[in-house]
């Protein structure tokens, strides 16, 4: 995610437009997102927060939590994940012991 992410996006939606920024924080472990929607006259704003967790961090709480990892995607196509990947797809299932 840090490495596509996109700083400002721009987009025509029905009879407006929908603007997005998106930056780290200072700590490179959420991204803050933006959102500004304008049309018919009017503007709405909307404020993200987005908790990043690395592939250890994620299996170390499921672990924790009695769940094993049995697979790990980067995409909906099932590419092997990797940090240039979109996104992290993680296939779990809780331990039966």
């Amino acid at each position: 995610v840090i490495a596509k992410l996109v700083p400002r996006s721009e987009d025509r939606i029905q009879s407006g437009t929908l603007i997005q920024e998106r930056w780290l924080s200072d700590d490179e472990k959420r991204v803050e997102k933006r959102i500004v929607m304008t049309g018919d006259n009017q503007e709405n704003t909307w404020q993200e927060s987005v908790r990043l967790y690395s592939e250890s961090e994620l299996k170390e709480k499921l672990s924790t939590l009695g769940f094993a990892v049995r697979a790990l995607w980067g995409d909906f196509l099932g590419t092997a994940f990797s940090p240039e990947t979109p996104r992290m797809l993680i296939l779990f299932q809780k331990n039966t012991d």
